[in-house]
């Protein structure tokens, strides 16, 4: 039997610092390392389960790629400030934004 605890808060959204959004928004020369670590630390478990919910049967290898890329196109997101929190919540941003990156993915393996 699973714990359904254990199972649902391996995912669930963190809170999202807006403090922690503006360092990593602010770094814009580099990567405030402490920042990320920390963004990682947030957000890693809960893209990896958005890629595999949207993704059902992806591969590992896969998924770890398609997780990098989301992190990859949401830094420069956060760097280029388009992500405005007036519009949306963060969870919200980053779900779509996820969901997008997987569609444009699968369309480019199908050749669409």
């Amino acid at each position: 039997m699973r714990d359904e605890s254990r199972k649902s808060s391996a995912w669930s959204y963190p809170e999202t610092s807006a403090t922690l959004l503006r360092s990593l928004r602010e770094a814009r020369s580099g990567v405030d390392d402490v920042a990320w670590a920390r963004f990682v630390d947030l957000y890693d478990p809960v893209v990896h389960h958005l890629v595999r919910l949207l993704s059902p049967g992806i591969s590992d290898a896969d998924t770890d790629d398609a997780v990098q890329d989301i992190f990859i196109k949401l830094v420069n997101i956060l760097r280029s400030g388009a992500y405005d929190s007036s519009k949306s919540r963060f969870r919200t941003y980053l779900s779509a934004l996820a969901r997008r990156l997987l569609i444009d993915s699968l369309r480019q393996f199908r050749g669409v």
